[in-house]
């Protein structure tokens, strides 16, 4: 038995592992996943076996394994290599963005974020699905990536709305400087959330990240966090030298512009 050094809350553990406090009860109480001790308070303590298994549960949901199927598989001394399979949830999400079921979009979306980490949502059920949209006939294509970014967008504003609520968060403002990037930076806000930030967003595209920095560094120690999916203008490759002067602001960058300015950006990404 673990000793009582060795064991940690529930907070911890989600630190230690990427997956969150509600992900970690659903493992427990829907699929016997996990087994922790309790305090006499009724507080869950995980040993460091039990981590090891949050783990080895992550790499099969890397490969592509539905949850529900995780459990016979724990302990298997099969490798855990980086596997090209997509969630079940696929499939049934491609079903309701076809028929513009967005109450079941809606219905199948709020499971999944209860019982998987975002990390593998992005790589196993995001990804694959926006593959599959984009595969689809030009004629229905558009409609189908309205259905889901607009399914989607709602919901992700829900989560993160509820997850601000967090306590110990630092301050953030998410900008982006693209039009129509709505879906884009609500993924962004909710990435930064659960990586515990205090998200607020400014939803029209900016120009000047110096304008808006130079405001903020007037109040508290602020994020700043700039979306782009294309390349920088020169004003804000220009601007970001003189940003990251300012006190009080930490400048960091989200979207394809890292991979566009890797030199010049490659100490302002989101670790």
């Amino acid at each position: 038995m673990a000793s009582e050094q060795t064991l940690m809350g529930i907070g911890e553990v989600s630190a230690l592992t990427g997956v969150n406090s509600v992900t970690l009860r659903a493992w427990q109480r829907r699929y016997g996943l996990l087994t922790p001790q309790r305090t006499p308070k009724g507080h869950r303590l995980f040993s460091n076996n039990d981590v090891e298994r949050i783990r080895e549960i992550l790499g099969w949901l890397d490969k592509g394994v539905a949850i529900s199927q995780v459990k016979p598989l724990i302990g298997s001394k099969e490798q855990l290599s980086h596997g090209d399979g997509e969630l079940g949830e696929v499939e049934q999400l491609t079903k309701a963005i076809e028929t513009v079921d967005l109450s079941g979009i809606h219905n199948i979306l709020s499971t999944a974020f209860r019982e998987y980490p975002f990390s593998v949502l992005k790589s196993r059920l995001i990804s694959p699905l926006e593959s599959h949209i984009f595969k689809a006939q030009p004629a229905v294509r558009d409609l189908y990536e309205n259905v889901w970014q607009s399914a989607i967008t709602c919901l992700l504003t829900t989560f993160t709305s509820k997850r601000k609520q967090e306590k110990n968060k630092k301050p953030c403002l998410l900008v982006t400087l693209d039009s129509g990037a709505e879906y884009k930076v609500a993924l962004k806000a909710y990435e930064l959330v659960i990586n515990g930030f205090d998200v607020n967003q400014l939803m029209s595209p900016i120009t000047s990240p110096r304008l808006i920095a130079g405001s903020l560094a007037k109040t508290k120690e602020t994020t700043l966090v700039i979306h782009s999916d294309n390349a920088l203008p020169t004003n804000v490759l220009t601007e970001t030298t003189k940003v990251q002067l300012l006190p009080n602001i930490q400048l960091l960058f989200v979207g394809d512009c890292i991979d566009i300015h890797p030199e010049q950006l490659k100490d302002l990404r989101l670790q």
